[in-house]
């Protein structure tokens, strides 16, 4: 939930741009595109935003504790998920020519926000002696990290250096938040967003012998696809 995050934290939305001075008035700043947004008044997409993942909370809250596979928990699954697409599809409504929301500046805003973060996450791993192989939107990989430095490092960026860095922007919310989801025992690229992997742990689960693999960008035993389709 990177865009939802980031627009929440500098409480980004057509109603909140500031065009203009802003003297005396308290705002967000966006390092990248230096767009600007008012912080004394909550925007309508983020409160928005707020309302849909609070109700995405409550039902992934239910279905933990609910029996799996139950008529319960599916419906509880299927609410989280609406309430997660609903609130990732807020971007592309601000980024559509053809919505009546559309705004270029704030829309580039919430994805430069995203790249400033994951950049600054990169400069602080690699000055603790990580060596960053790949990164995505909203992830990084790394090399030559024992398993408890990163897990000290994920917390230090969520204690220390997200706050300070969205503080220093005129944020007065953090949303940013950083999770150690897996390791890699080994990991081969084709390219970008294309790569096969075979676990060690996820979410911090031991992998198995029998686990199945990671794999991104490539055809991999699809069985919802036409014959001629799996045959090409």
């Amino acid at each position: 939930s990177l865009y939802p995050s980031v627009m929440i934290s500098w409480n980004i939305s057509p109603d909140t741009k500031i065009e203009g001075e802003t003297e005396g008035l308290p705002h967000s700043y966006t390092p990248l595109t230096r767009a600007r947004f008012r912080t004394d008044k909550v925007g309508l997409l983020p409160e928005a935003l707020k309302m849909l993942l609070s109700l995405r909370k409550e039902s992934n809250t239910l279905k933990s504790s609910l029996p799996p596979g139950t008529p319960e928990w599916k419906d509880a699954d299927r609410k989280a998920t609406a309430y997660k697409v609903a609130a990732n599809s807020f971007y592309g409504v601000i980024g559509s020519p053809n919505s009546r929301f559309y705004d270029k500046a704030v829309g580039e805003a919430t994805t430069q926000n995203g790249v400033w973060l994951i950049k600054e996450t990169i400069k602080a791993a690699e000055a603790r002696g990580m060596d960053v192989v790949y990164c995505d939107t909203d992830s990084l990989f790394v090399h030559n990290a024992a398993r408890t430095q990163f897990e000290a490092f994920v917390k230090w960026c969520n204690d220390e250096l997200y706050p300070q860095l969205l503080k220093e922007n005129g944020c007065i919310e953090n949303r940013i938040q950083l999770a150690y989801e897996k390791e890699f025992e080994r990991v081969v690229f084709a390219g970008k967003k294309r790569y096969a992997a075979r676990f060690k742990h996820y979410k911090g689960k031991e992998a198995e012998a029998n686990s199945k693999p990671e794999v991104k960008g490539f055809e991999y035993k699809r069985s919802d696809t036409a014959l001629l389709a799996r045959r090409l």
